[in-house]
């Protein structure tokens, strides 16, 4: 099993006309996000219970109109902010894959999450992305493009950080043959990692809001 992640970077407040943005990036895998909101909703799309989520994923080429990563997105940020907070309003967040050397579901995710911090969006958990791939009967985390090409399964899975600390599966996409036994040796391998992720998220933030003394 191949267990360590590429070197991440990330640079907040990257888009000046947005109220969180980030450059994210992966090793040479790059995305660019962005968050408006919460804001103005039109009366037919508003919620008076919750937040209206619009997440979109764009790729650097090819149709735009609608994208798998969507879902996981949508669906893991309903989890890990609590929506009730702002009734009758809506949030957009949009993600652009700028740099696509494997690994864009989870470096997507990642973006997300660090736009949404740097707007200041009140979360119940923090959340991450790690995308795992079979190639010959081995797991390997953050795979390059060269590994995904080779793969013979792919598993993008969406980890909240728990109340006690350790990250938690929070939603998850698999493409490809997964028998159970797996599955756990895939989840046991992302979760480590999950964690490094949850530091440098930590890491980032702790930079952003530091005060220079000097």
């Amino acid at each position: 099993m191949a267990a360590r992640i590429r070197e991440m970077r990330c640079e907040l407040s990257f888009l000046k006309n947005a109220d969180g943005s980030a450059c994210f990036s992966q090793g040479s895998t790059c995305v660019w996000a962005s968050c408006s909101g919460p804001g103005d909703v039109h009366a037919s799309r508003a919620n008076e219970e919750a937040m209206t989520l619009d997440i979109s994923y764009r790729a650097n080429c090819g149709d735009n109109k609608f994208n798998v990563l969507n879902n996981i997105i949508q669906s893991t940020m309903s989890k890990a902010i609590n929506l009730e907070l702002f009734p009758h309003t809506a949030i957009t967040v949009t993600i652009h894959g700028i740099q696509d050397d494997g690994s864009m579901g989870a470096a997507a995710i990642n973006s997300a999450c660090f736009a949404l911090l740097d707007n200041g969006m009140p979360f119940e958990t923090v959340f991450c992305g790690i995308q795992i791939v079979r190639v010959k009967d081995e797991l390997i985390i953050d795979p390059t493009a060269k590994q995904e090409a080779a793969s013979t399964g792919k598993i993008l899975f969406a980890a909240c950080k728990g109340a006690d600390g350790y990250p938690e599966m929070c939603s998850m996409d698999a493409i490809g043959q997964w028998d159970y036994i797996q599955l756990e040796a895939a989840w046991s391998l992302a979760q480590p990692s999950a964690s490094a992720i949850f530091d440098f998220y930590r890491t980032v933030m702790k930079r952003k809001h530091s005060v220079d003394e000097r």
